[in-house]
């Protein structure tokens, strides 16, 4: 059992009261700060600046993941779509589902996805939007550990930063690495509210591709040879060739992947191989899609990169000029974000890419009003994203995954330390197991974090094992859970080979 606390409250320093965000506009009117614009007039609406004075909470969402956290990304077998999702967005206006949290760009012999160049390098602060960007305002709480980065998001690739600020006031350095993974770093421990005003290439968001030759593509990282004799093979099933204009190759990648379909149950192994089972057979939800997107894309040598958040996956591809994001659809059919719902909707360039039958982009998951999704409920996960982690879109996020007794697999034996005994609203729970059945490991299978306290029951998180049936990484406490004992397990579906099972 662990024992969900609350941390004390910091009281705000002071109230701060924005003027007509119309009128700072016109007199170009600064934060009373002075290290903000007041507000900004955007082809999406007129938006205002965070209270520069707002001290973080501490039911408020926090960024905490560290750089080693999000390694690697492994795709399991569980195709199946959930009706609804968790998400939380910090940047006006509203970029929801598609805040940039974790970006993959090259593939390991595994088949997993990684970052092929995992050095960071300092971003450099300043200057202004230019004509062909979007600006933001982003307002981000960060649970600092010294000297150590620590994951935040960004709207979008290319993105630069123009202004940040701190509450309380703290000296803070932003990095990045090759896949455009932006992390904050401190000398300093302690929770902070970390206001950003950034611009983005407004091409970054989609619109028509370049009609680029391949010779004006950047080196994209090579597949491991296995890898690539496979992704061979699902080129041929695709139709797509460094023989046709690079542009139609992408049309043709993106046409196939849209097509994907969901499943009521977990993907086959008809094939031995979670790259080709996937790929060839065409199911799955929006972080199948993406994964087997990326690594066919490599293999033609175009640039691609993973991108995903808690509740949504997606692609990254470059066109010579820049990368641009593309959606495979495969969201889920709904998400809660409280945070959106007060915020104009970012207006991205027209998708250009057409949708096939029984497909949507991950846009649609809001609600009719266009900026928010449904209520928040504290029965719906928020996973945190960590070693061989997806997104929210699996099912069981809504709840634990049945334990069928006439199940005829072998049982699946479910070994779990959680590392927490006492956790906070808004924190991270880390927990560390394996999942075996019959003697052997379950590989590529999900791994649903439960806490329960009577009839109370919440998912707050999914992970996934690796070849060794191995898993490990952080899940984030939702911050509108009730305080009091829980009980927490770590339980499995399992897939084709591994019945369901769970911890004790």
């Amino acid at each position: 059992m662990v024992l969900l606390a609350s941390a004390a409250a910091a009281a705000p320093a002071h109230e701060f009261v924005p003027p007509d965000p119309r009128e700072d506009v016109l007199l170009g009117s600064t934060t009373p700060t002075g290290d903000l614009p007041a507000a900004l007039e955007t082809p999406s609406g007129l938006v205002a600046a965070p209270d520069p004075f707002k001290m973080p909470h501490d039911t408020e969402r926090a960024y905490s993941r560290t750089q080693g956290a999000d390694a690697t990304f492994t795709a399991d077998r569980d195709t199946r779509r959930v009706p609804q999702v968790e998400y939380e967005d910090p940047f006006t206006p509203s970029v929801a589902p598609y805040k940039r949290l974790s970006a993959f760009d090259a593939a390991g012999a595994d088949s997993s996805l990684k970052v092929a160049d995992r050095e960071l390098r300092k971003v450099v602060v300043g200057g202004s939007p230019g004509a062909g960007d979007d600006a933001f305002f982003g307002d981000v709480v960060v649970d600092l550990t010294p000297n150590e980065p620590v994951r935040v998001p960004s709207p979008g690739p290319g993105t630069r930063v123009l202004r940040v600020t701190t509450q309380p006031s703290t000296a803070v350095e932003l990095w990045r690495d090759g896949a455009e993974n932006l992390f904050v770093k401190a000398g300093t421990r302690g929770r902070v509210r970390l206001i950003l005003f950034v611009a983005t290439p407004r091409s970054a968001f989609g619109g028509p591709l370049r009609d680029a030759a391949w010779s004006e593509l950047p080196a994209a990282p090579p597949l491991p040879r296995g890898l690539q004799s496979e992704a061979e093979e699902v080129l041929r099933a695709v139709g797509a060739s460094r023989a046709m204009p690079y542009r139609e190759a992408v049309a043709a990648l993106v046409a196939y992947f849209r097509a994907f379909t969901t499943t009521d149950a977990p993907i086959g192994a008809e094939r031995g191989d979670l790259y080709l089972d996937l790929a060839l057979s065409k199911k799955g939800v929006c972080r199948h899609r993406a994964y087997a997107f990326v690594i066919t894309a490599l293999a033609l040598r175009i640039p691609a990169r993973l991108v995903l958040n808690e509740a949504h996956a997606w692609v990254e591809v470059h066109d010579g000029a820049g990368f641009r994001r593309v959606d495979l659809g495969g969201a889920a059919d709904n998400f809660a974000d409280a945070t959106s719902q007060d915020k104009p909707q970012h207006r991205a360039p027209d998708d250009p890419f057409t949708w096939p039958p029984g497909s949507r982009p991950g846009r649609e998951m809001l609600a009719p009003s266009g900026a928010g999704g449904a209520a928040p409920s504290s029965s719906v996960a928020r996973p945190s994203a960590s070693t061989a982690s997806g997104p929210a879109d699996a099912p069981g996020s809504a709840g634990a995954p049945p334990l069928d007794p006439s199940d005829d697999r072998p049982p699946a034996i479910v070994s779990a330390r959680f590392l927490e005994a006492v956790i906070r609203r808004g924190e991270a729970l880390h927990v560390e197991g394996a999942v075996r059945a019959a003697g052997s490991p379950c590989a590529a299978v999900r791994v649903d974090i439960v806490l329960q306290q009577g009839a109370t029951r919440a998912t707050i998180g999914t992970l996934a094992t690796d070849g060794d049936g191995a898993y490990r990484g952080a899940v984030a406490v939702p911050p509108t859970l009730a305080l009091g004992g829980y009980d927490v397990s770590a339980q499995t579906p399992g897939d084709q080979r591994c019945g369901t099972g769970r911890s004790e």
